[in-house]
C-alpha cells in the first residue's frame, strides 16, 4: 500500500512519517550535515526519534530535524516526495478541455494536508509523533527504501538551483 509516496508504508500514519522524514532528509545540506558518510542511516534514525522526544506538535518535529540535518526545506521536494496523484485539467476558450501532465507543479502540497489526508484513517498528528518516538528504526528504513528507489531512478540529489517566475500587472 503506497502512502504519501511510500510504497512500503502499512498505512498512513506511518507513510505520513515517513514522507516528513525523508524530507528533511532529501533538504539536507550534504557539504555541512552530520547525516552523510557510513553513519548516515544510523545518524539518521536517532535523530527522528531524538527531534519526536521534544517536540509536541509536527512542526516542532520538523523544525528539530531540520536543525538537526542542517536543512533547509524546499517545498517542491515535498512534492517529489509524496507524489500526489493529480489530474489537471485546463479549459480553452474554445470550451475544450484539455488534460495537462500531472506533475506539473500548479498545485502544493504541505505537511498541513497530509496531516488532514490522515485523519478518516483514524490519525491524527499526534499518532505520526508517536510513531517517529517509538518507531523510529521503520521510519528510517522506510525513507531508506525511498531514497533507493529515487537512487535507481536518478532522483537521489535535489537540484540546487531555485526558479521563480513572477508575474505583475501594472
Amino acid at each position: 500500500m503506497e502512502k504519501f509516496g511510500i510504497r512500503e508504508a502499512r498505512d498512513s500514519a506511518y507513510g505520513c512519517a515517513a514522507a516528513l522524514s525523508y524530507w528533511v532528509f532529501r533538504c539536507r545540506d550534504k557539504s555541512r550535515s552530520p547525516a552523510m558518510g557510513t553513519g548516515t542511516w544510523t545518524f539518521f534514525e536517532s535523530s527522528i526519534q531524538n527531534s519526536a522526544e521534544i517536540s509536541t506538535t509536527i512542526e516542532d518535529y520538523l523544525q528539530n530535524l531540520c536543525d538537526k540535518l542542517l536543512a533547509h526545506l524546499r517545498p517542491k521536494e515535498l512534492i517529489w516526495v509524496v507524489q500526489p496523484n493529480q489530474i489537471i485539467v485546463r479549459v480553452a476558450n474554445t470550451g475544450e478541455i484539455q488534460e495537462m501532465k500531472a506533475d506539473q507543479d500548479l498545485a502544493l502540497y504541505s505537511w498541513q494536508e497530509m496531516i488532514q489526508a490522515i485523519a478518516p484513517d483514524g490519525f491524527n498528528e499526534w499518532d505520526v509523533l508517536e510513531l517517529c518516538r517509538t518507531k523510529a528504526a521503520i521510519i528510517q528504513v522506510l525513507c531508506r527504501l525511498r531514497f533507493e528507489q529515487d537512487r535507481a531512478l536518478g532522483k537521489a540529489e535535489i537540484a540546487e538551483e531555485t526558479t521563480i517566475e513572477a508575474t505583475v500587472n501594472v
